[in-house]
Parts: C-alpha cells; sequence; structure tokens
C-alpha cells in the first residue's frame, strides 16, 4: 500500500524481501557465515532502509 500511494519507493520492497530470506536462511542454517564484505553491503543497505522508514514515521513520506 505504501508504493501504490508513493509514500515508498520499490526498492524498499525488494530490500525488506531480501532482508526477510536472508534471516529464513540464516534460521534454516542454510547460511552459516557471512563475509565481512557482505555485512558491510547488508549493514549499508540495512541503514538506508532504517533512515526511510524514519523519514516515513516522521514525516509522513
Amino acid at each position: 500500500k505504501l508504493v501504490k500511494t508513493r509514500m515508498l519507493e520499490h526498492k524498499y520492497v525488494i530490500i525488506m524481501r531480501n532482508f526477510y530470506r536472508l534471516m529464513k536462511m540464516v534460521t534454516h542454517r542454510e547460511i552459516v557465515e557471512i563475509k565481512g564484505s557482505e555485512f558491510d553491503h547488508y549493514f549499508r543497505v540495512a541503514e538506508d532502509f532504517v533512515q526511510r522508514m524514519k523519514k516515513i514515521i516522521e514525516h509522513g513520506k
């Protein structure tokens, strides 16, 4: 609904799906370790995602 109302860009939907899949893979032990470079990438993406969510919550858009 946030994308349809243009409050959120589609890339953030993709980011959330990717983190959900990653979480499931870790939970099911399909992934047992993550390289430092991968962690850095996930960290940067997560920071961007969190900042965008804060912007929606604080300003409504």
